[in-house]
């Protein structure tokens, strides 16, 4: 897949109609209540992010995110989204861990998701797994 590709499937299964983890995200107003830090690890393209934006007042955000691709997009998004909501919103390009030092990322040039391992890949289609594409990072 093109990049281009990759960011209209992930914005088409987080910020449409009928988002990924639609009954998670209606919960967001009530669990963020009072809430003045939200960290989102992992954000990808922000989709929860987007939703602490919209949720908080005069909050600070912070959106972790490991794979180059998503974490370029999540910039820009999260200034989009500090403007919209005057809430403090940062981008980090980086992942957690429980040590500081340099990590090997799996990145998969897909809508699949990167991780700390090599993903096995069973639950796809035959079609998306040749999609993937693991470079050696």
């Amino acid at each position: 897949m093109n990049e281009k590709e990759i960011i209209n499937t992930l914005s088409k299964a987080y910020f449409s109609d009928n988002p990924h983890e639609r009954e998670v995200m209606a919960l967001m107003p009530r669990l963020l209540r009072g809430v003045k830090l939200f960290v989102d690890v992992g954000a990808s393209l922000g989709q929860f992010t987007k939703a602490a934006s919209q949720c908080l007042r005069g909050g600070r955000i912070v959106a972790v995110e490991a794979d180059p691709l998503r974490a370029r997009e999540l910039e820009r998004s999260c200034k989009e989204w500090a403007a919209a909501s005057g809430n403090s919103i940062q981008a980090v390009h980086g992942a957690a861990s429980n040590e500081s030092g340099i990590i090997m990322f799996q990145i998969t040039n897909s809508s699949v998701s990167g991780g700390l391992f090599k993903h096995g890949l069973d639950h796809l289609s035959e079609e998306s797994r040749r999609n993937v594409i693991t470079p050696a990072v």
